[in-house]
């Protein structure tokens, strides 16, 4: 059971007066939920409380410890300790899918290049995607939408040899990859493909992330412009920090 509780509205889904000894429930209405077994309640100031033993003594007496009550995992988000699910919407605020806390979206470029983001709850209109980016929902949509950008939800990204593929740019028959494996001792790979055949070859591993992108686009340039690439060279330049994004 979630949602306003009152005297009146537990007499009526129990069919038993209540004591009005009760004054937990009967100053205000409140909201409750159960979460990992345990029960919460907001106060009338919006504040999360969690019960006491004698307040779930008393509440399981109210409702009858069979009552389905919703259970919602405990997050680790400070932002949303309820669980929610984030919303994305178009320019003109209209829903157009929900994904969960920590899920993932992918972002496809009008040159076919595809992002595959994970995104974080930051509160009824705001979601962190990627690592270091917040956005309101609609500055989100305004910003896919100027760049002829589209975006949808990823259910299960796809995972290579323990590296979850982030960025993929397709190059006529090839496809260039990017991907992560933050246990790996070089934890950033690119690979190949092709687009008549599964799996990936010819691995660029790397261990930071900079160098890792910059191989990526280069690998794709080389295979656009027919220009030689030596992927080794990378190793002897400096590093330019502006190239990660």
């Amino acid at each position: 059971m979630y949602g306003l509780v009152t005297i009146r509205n537990i007499e009526q889904f129990t069919g038993k007066t209540v004591d009005r000894k009760w004054s937990l429930f009967h100053h205000y209405p409140l909201s409750f939920q159960k979460i990992n077994g345990a029960y919460f309640y907001t106060d009338k100031n919006g504040v999360i409380i969690p019960f006491n033993k004698d307040d779930e003594i008393i509440f399981d007496r109210i409702i009858g410890k069979n009552e389905k009550t919703e259970e919602r995992k405990v997050s680790d988000n400070i932002y949303n300790p309820h669980g929610k699910d984030i919303r994305f919407i178009s320019s003109d605020y209209k829903e157009l899918f929900t994904v969960p806390d920590g899920g993932y979206i992918t972002i496809t470029h009008g040159d076919g290049e595809q992002l595959i983001r994970k995104c974080k709850y930051h509160g009824e209109c705001h979601v962190d995607i990627g690592s270091n980016h917040t956005y309101h929902i609609c500055e989100f949509a305004e910003k896919m939408e100027r760049n002829g950008s589209t975006y949808a939800p990823c259910p299960e990204p796809e995972i290579v040899a323990g590296y979850m593929i982030t960025d993929r740019m397709p190059v006529g028959e090839k496809v260039f990859v990017l991907a992560h494996n933050p246990n790996a001792a070089q934890p950033w790979v690119t690979w190949q493909s092709r687009n008549d055949r599964s799996g990936y070859d010819f691995g660029h591993y790397w261990s930071d992330r900079s160098d890792a992108r910059r191989d990526y686009f280069l690998r794709a340039d080389s295979e656009r412009t027919g220009k030689v690439y030596d992927h080794t060279k990378l190793y002897k330049q400096p590093k330019n920090r502006n190239d990660a994004r």
